[in-house]
C-alpha cells in the first residue's frame, strides 16, 4: 500500500502543477481558492477506494503558467531519472499532458492526464499512470471530479 500511496502522491503533484498552469492560458479560466477533488477508479486493475482531497490554487500560480509547466519537467528528479516525454496540449476548454520519465525496468513514471474545464468552478478529468519502482510495476486509471469551494485557502 505504501507504494500506491506514493504513486498517488506523485500523480497529485503532476495534477496540481497542470491545474496551476491552466487558468492563465487563453480560453481557460479557473477561479483561485480552495478546490475539492474526488478521485475514483482502479489501481493495478482492482477497484480503488474513492479519495476526496482539497487543494489551494493561488492567484500567484494562476499568473505564472510557464513556471508551473516547466516544473513538470522536474518530476523525473523525484525518481532520480530524466524525462524523455513532456507534451502539453490545449484546446478551447481541454488540457492534456503526456509525461514519461526513467527506465521501464528500474525506476519509471508515465502519466497521461486529460482534463475538461466545464466552467471557472468545475472540471473533470482522467489520469492514467504507470509507475515502476525497483522493478515493481503499479498502474492506475482514475477519474477526477473537481469543484471550487471558496475563495480563501485554509492554512495547513
Amino acid at each position: 500500500m505504501q507504494k500506491i500511496a506514493s504513486c498517488g502522491a506523485l500523480a497529485a503533484v503532476v495534477l496540481a502543477l497542470v491545474l496551476a498552469a491552466v487558468p492563465a492560458r487563453a480560453g481557460i479560466k479557473l477561479d483561485p481558492g480552495t478546490w475539492q477533488q474526488v478521485e475514483t477508479g482502479t489501481e493495478d486493475g482492482k477497484p480503488a477506494e474513492p479519495v476526496t482531497d482539497t487543494d489551494c490554487l493561488t492567484p500567484g500560480q494562476a499568473r505564472d503558467p510557464i513556471k508551473a509547466l516547466s516544473a513538470l519537467k522536474d518530476i523525473g528528479s523525484l525518481i532520480g531519472q530524466y524525462c524523455q516525454t513532456m507534451q502539453v496540449h490545449q484546446d478551447d476548454n481541454a488540457v492534456s499532458v503526456d509525461l514519461a520519465c526513467g527506465d521501464e525496468k528500474a525506476n519509471y513514471v508515465a502519466v497521461k492526464l486529460d482534463f475538461k474545464i466545464h466552467d471557472a468552478r468545475h472540471y473533470t478529468g482522467t489520469i492514467k499512470s504507470t509507475f515502476v519502482f525497483k522493478g515493481r510495476k503499479t498502474t492506475s486509471d482514475k477519474a477526477i471530479e473537481a469543484k471550487w469551494l471558496r475563495s480563501k485557502c485554509s492554512k495547513k
